[in-house]
């Protein structure tokens, strides 16, 4: 999958990385976020999502790839609540016997596993940090606040934390998690300085809103650059593809 993300970032001149698309948690709220012992957890899902990071590194290399603030923030909490957990697991005294039906795993490999996870995610995290793309132009916080509006309007985000065992957010506190928004903002602004955008993703609701801002705008010439010179593509992250799901140049 990583090397899928590399080819097309090799070929895009601006890329936005969307947080879910380069992360691989389930486990946590699977089995790690209630876990009581290093004995609750499996070391195999761990270590996947310890290859993907580590995996994601080589992306820093190409200068096109960047992020935003929101996205930052998330990726942050997570490592914050991850740093939180292993240092409660870590405080608990265990005798390590492995659960019915589970092959046994010597507690020091998980331990060295998901502390290698925390440290290249704070890694990872330093390097997202100096991509962070500028929220400072008035173009950019005009387009921002009516990307935001379009998306409390149109009802368009869902939460699939429910899913994976996390408790379901109120409307309000999903939408004042603007992260979307701001990656959506951003490529349009990049439209705006006539230069294609890619975002790649694993949100189902980042083409929703591209689309209903397409249909909402009234700028004659930021429709004229999305539709021709510097269009606007959503890539879907799915297990191990990639795929387009959407491309501005083709929606009226």
């Amino acid at each position: 999958m990583i090397s899928g993300i590399e080819s097309l970032i090799k070929e895009k001149p601006f890329v936005l990385l969307d947080g879910c698309a380069i992360d691989r948690v389930c486990w946590f709220w699977e089995q790690g976020y209630e876990a009581r012992r290093y004995s609750d957890l499996e070391v195999e899902p761990i270590y996947k999502n310890l290859q993907n990071i580590q995996e994601i590194k080589r992306l820093f290399q190409y200068e096109s790839l960047h992020t935003v603030s929101g996205i930052v923030e998330e990726l942050s909490k997570f490592q914050k609540i991850l740093r939180d957990k292993i240092k409660w697991l870590n405080e608990k005294e265990e005798y390590f016997k492995p659960n019915e039906g589970r092959e046994y795993i010597h507690p020091q490999e998980l331990k060295e596993t998901i502390s290698s996870l925390n440290l290249n995610y704070i890694h990872i995290l330093n390097k997202l940090s100096r991509r962070i793309c500028d929220n400072s132009s008035s173009e950019f916080q005009e387009l921002f606040g009516q990307v935001k509006s379009i998306a409390i309007k149109s009802n368009l985000k869902r939460y699939q934390g429910e899913k994976y065992g996390r408790l379901p957010k109120s409307k309000e506190e999903l939408n004042n998690n603007t992260a979307d928004e701001e990656l959506v903002a951003h490529a349009f602004y990049s439209s705006l300085r006539n230069i294609p955008s890619t975002i790649i993703t694993a949100d189902g609701d980042i083409p929703r809103i591209v689309k209903a801002v397409q249909l909402s705008l009234d700028d004659g010439y930021l429709l004229e650059k999305i539709h021709n010179s510097a269009p606007i593509e959503v890539y879907h992250v799915r297990n191990t593809t990639l795929e387009q799901r959407f491309v501005s140049a083709e929606f009226v």
